[in-house]
């Protein structure tokens, strides 16, 4: 039974969309291979994961368009304003579009998670989520270090599971014990939510399925459940 916002995590952890074993889920995701590019890596992974599950056309991009969409640049990384414009339109063909919203509630981002028709949510965290985890990060000596971004696999109002791109970069992070397996990470949902909310954005990114009555336009069918951008946490 797949896992609901009202539901308490249990093992074996299942996702919140089909109710699928995390490790399943992620089996095959890939990690950063570079400190600043877990945002494309995190892209790369959720619409893998999407297309694997549904039987509409394949939208899995490679590693190198994801980059590309992101507008990504070693030691700069990518430039988030261009994302979703970017992404847009790349698949729109498929019947999806690309949306972000910031400062959103903790209802709106479930809903993402439970919508079967949806990727998984890409949520940005403060830098000080890594600061906290690590005993150091190679952006350790910058003075605005960047905030990290990991993928929302499940949530209850008591703990989420989260895949962290940066899991193999850091073996403080490794040995954890709220690590649940390659790159799973299961936290208390209220320490998510501060470093969510404490994020230069609070942003977060998701694909969704365009309606069928709405299919040339860039409306779906989650967004005509709730708002995005008009939220605070």
């Amino acid at each position: 039974m797949a896992l609901s916002v009202t539901s308490e995590v249990r093992k074996p952890y299942l996702d919140g969309k089909n109710g699928i074993d995390v490790s399943e889920v992620t089996a095959y995701f890939k990690f950063q291979a570079l400190p600043n590019s877990c945002v494309p890596t995190c892209i790369h992974n959720v619409l893998k994961a999407l297309a694997a599950s549904h039987r509409y056309p394949p939208i899995a991009l490679s590693e190198r368009r994801v980059n590309q969409l992101c507008r990504y640049r070693l030691n700069f990384g990518p430039i988030m304003n261009d994302i979703v414009s970017n992404m847009k339109g790349a698949i729109r063909s498929f019947g999806y579009a690309a949306y972000a919203g910031a400062h959103m509630t903790y209802g709106t981002l479930a809903k993402v998670i439970d919508d079967k028709e949806g990727s998984y949510p890409v949520i940005e965290l403060s830098h000080k989520y890594l600061d906290d985890r690590c005993d150091s990060t190679e952006d350790s000596t910058s003075e605005n270090p960047p905030d990290h971004v990991v993928i929302v696999l499940c949530s209850d109002p008591n703990e989420t599971i989260i895949f962290d791109p940066f899991d193999t970069r850091n073996k403080v992070m490794r040995k954890l014990p709220d690590r649940i397996g390659r790159g799973l990470y299961l936290m208390p949902t209220g320490q998510i939510m501060e470093y969510w909310d404490k994020a230069f954005r609070s942003w977060a990114f998701w694909i969704g399925r365009l309606s069928r009555k709405t299919r040339g336009t860039t409306r779906s069918t989650v967004l005509e459940q709730y708002p995005v951008n008009s939220e605070a946490k």
